[in-house]
């Protein structure tokens, strides 16, 4: 059974940062905040500046950018917002400066702001292009908005972006098993994909599914039920009019989609490409179980985690890899 799984709403997606906070990630957070800090710091604009971040969370971007880039941090979720209001405090910096807000409505006037950051926050907002277009609008002529994404893109906004251009989402799971992929299927291929399921649980159950799958906001949530997802990757690559429908791996739609955005509100954009940084480690240090006892490499990024085996280490040590998408867009 699958009530649950769609809650109809047009809230964001908050995600509890603790969740982010897996071991392969971990270990590979000195070569990401190589990544982030020489990417953020290479359009840093010089000071006096007025720099804002959206979706600041906990503060994790605070992890990664070093030294440290005072500012106005911004989050609609008022229980990331006392955490984070705690943990500056802790490091010494001024607890004030996060603020509860709604990045659709930025409480910040036009063409005032010299900098926007951003990491891990549009792909969980449905409404992706109000939430691009307020960045723009606060932007100051020649200001920059850069953003990361560092692990796989959520499927809600891009599926939610799918159904206003009039498509069906249907999540498809990748080799490994994850929600990587979407069909984002016509109302013509729809009902040919309609007719499978249907085939495949009967008719009641399979219009009731049906009817969750097309008026899916959350679809994220398919996750808790891979079992059906599988059912519905093997019917739309087992129609060869139904293949043509997945979109690439998430994080290079969401990349092609900020480009998108980009363009449309008048943007430049200065770099759209996952950047790479490596560091070495001591094995002692090393507690991952997907990491092998052969192997001496683990790599962390949008597309997933990733272990193996490299010539050239010294023994008892581990290189980590970190990748992460980059973007970076001036007004």
């Amino acid at each position: 059974m699958v009530d649950s799984v769609v809650h109809k709403t047009s809230m964001d997606v908050w995600t509890d940062p603790e969740r982010l906070d897996f071991e392969g990630r971990r270990l590979c957070q000195v070569a990401l905040s190589q990544v982030v800090s020489n990417f953020t710091y290479q359009y840093l604009p010089e000071e006096p500046r007025t720099v804002i971040e959206i979706g600041s969370g906990t503060g994790a971007l605070d992890e990664h950018l070093h030294p440290y880039i005072p500012r106005t941090y911004l989050e609609g979720s008022p229980e990331l917002v006392t955490i984070h209001r705690a943990r500056l405090e802790k490091t010494g910096h001024d607890p004030e400066q996060v603020k509860a807000a709604s990045l659709y409505e930025l409480p910040f006037a036009g063409n005032s702001v010299d900098m926007v950051l951003g990491m891990l926050v549009l792909d969980a907002m449905f409404d992706m292009e109000g939430a691009f277009g307020e960045v723009v609008r606060v932007l100051r002529p020649d200001g920059v908005f850069v953003y990361f994404h560092d692990v796989r893109a959520s499927t809600n906004a891009i599926a939610h972006l799918a159904q206003e251009d009039g498509y069906i989402p249907v999540p498809v799971l990748s080799e490994e098993g994850k929600i990587t992929h979407l069909a984002t299927l016509s109302p013509k291929e729809y009902k040919r994909f309609e007719r499978k399921i249907i085939k495949r649980w009967g008719k009641t159950e399979g219009r009731r599914i049906s009817e969750i799958l097309s008026a899916a906001e959350y679809v994220d949530n398919w996750n808790e039920y891979l079992e059906h997802v599988q059912e519905f990757t093997n019917i739309v690559l087992g129609e060869m009019k139904l293949v043509g429908s997945v979109t690439p791996h998430l994080s290079d739609l969401l990349s092609s989609i900020l480009s998108m955005l980009a363009e449309v509100n008048g943007m430049t954009v200065l770099k759209n490409e996952v950047v790479t940084a490596t560091h070495e480690v001591d094995r002692q240090n090393v507690n991952d179980p997907q990491l092998d006892a052969e192997d001496n490499v683990i790599e962390h990024g949008p597309y997933g985690l990733g272990s193996g085996k490299v010539e050239g280490l010294l023994p008892g040590r581990v290189l980590t890899i970190a990748n992460a998408l980059c973007f970076a867009a001036k007004k």
